[in-house]
């Protein structure tokens, strides 16, 4: 009887939060079910009987089939919301899928100018120069690593 009397605690507690049940009301049912169980452990059983609960449990039940009402509106509505979402969902997905995709080609486009053609015309340089042409001039046109070290290749080259 005592989890009889808890999860209609825990019921009236939910519909006071959810506003569907005003607080007087819940505060008055669960006082009158708490003095229920007092009277029945008291072994008062006329006095169990006088008390007239059945319209507080009326109220109850009626605020909680409209919050029954509500939650199942709420459903249905997330139902017919669902392939809206799924097709909201993909775009986003397929928008982001894109521009990770044009990211990874300009910084490709980007480590390619800046780090693989200076180092590929240094490297065909110090070929033409192991070939045996020491007439070929190396053009620097950077200030970063890759053109420090050009420079200092070039300042090699001129050294014999």
């Amino acid at each position: 009887m005592f989890k009889r009397i808890s999860v209609v605690t825990g019921l009236v507690f939910l519909l006071i939060m959810f506003g569907l049940l005003p607080i007087s009301s819940g505060g008055v049912l669960h006082a009158a079910l708490v003095e229920l169980i007092t009277e029945l452990n008291d072994g008062k059983i006329n006095d169990f009987f006088a008390q007239p609960t059945q319209g507080l449990q009326n109220n109850f039940e009626d605020a909680y089939s409209r919050f029954l009402t509500g939650n199942i509106g709420l459903y249905n509505d997330a139902v017919d919301q669902n392939p809206q979402s799924y097709v909201q969902s993909m775009g986003v997905l397929g928008g982001a899928l894109i521009a990770v995709l044009v990211l990874s080609l300009l910084a490709w486009i980007g480590i390619r100018r800046i780090l693989r053609q200076p180092l590929s015309g240094l490297i065909r340089h110090i070929r033409s120069i192991a070939a045996g042409d020491l007439t070929q001039v190396l053009d620097i046109r950077s200030r970063n690593e890759m053109g420090m070290r050009a420079n200092n290749w070039k300042l090699f080259n001129y050294a014999w």
